[in-house]
């Protein structure tokens, strides 16, 4: 399984520093805009207990399978280049005024076509009593993860309880 390594950002925006609140929970950002960006989680608005008074929080991410660009720069100009991209994707007037910058190096699983024929091959591979879970088994959201790991268990108890 091959894993793309994206960079997170939160960046923090004065309210004022948007002509509009953003409204919906994101954008994605397709490859030919040629912009270190490939998403915006406006996280503020999906996750409000994030809000501060007077702040709006961008969860930007930089970077997607077979594009290492971002890693190319430290956090400081990292930070200044989305922002430039902010401006130009979502017309955002201002730096931000707080910046996170979390780099996940080979963190997303990448699923290719018959993706699940490869991971049923490994799981037939294991020997009894041994079971895998995580991202590269059903999909790198939490639901998902955590749907791995109930499936994972189930199997094992069968296995686990299975009379001699």
């Amino acid at each position: 399984v091959e894993y793309a390594s994206p960079i997170m950002t939160l960046l923090s925006y004065e309210d004022q520093a948007f002509k509009e609140p953003p409204t919906g929970s994101g954008v994605l950002v397709p490859r030919p805009n040629g912009t270190l960006t490939t998403a915006i989680t406006f996280a503020t608005n999906k996750w409000p207990a994030w809000k501060e008074d007077g702040q709006t929080i961008l969860r930007v991410s930089a970077g997607r399978f077979g594009d290492e660009r971002a890693w190319r720069f430290n956090d400081e100009a990292l930070v200044a280049s989305l922002e430039a991209e902010m401006t130009k994707i979502l017309g955002v007037r201002s730096r931000s005024v707080k910046s996170e910058v979390s780099r996940w190096h080979k963190r997303i699983p990448q699923f290719k076509p018959f993706h699940n024929q490869l991971i049923q091959r490994i799981r037939e591979t294991l020997p009894a009593g041994i079971e895998l879970a995580g991202a590269p088994f059903l999909g790198v959201g939490i639901p998902a993860c955590i749907s791995s790991g109930s499936l994972a268990a189930e199997r094992l108890s069968r296995t686990l309880t299975r009379p001699r």
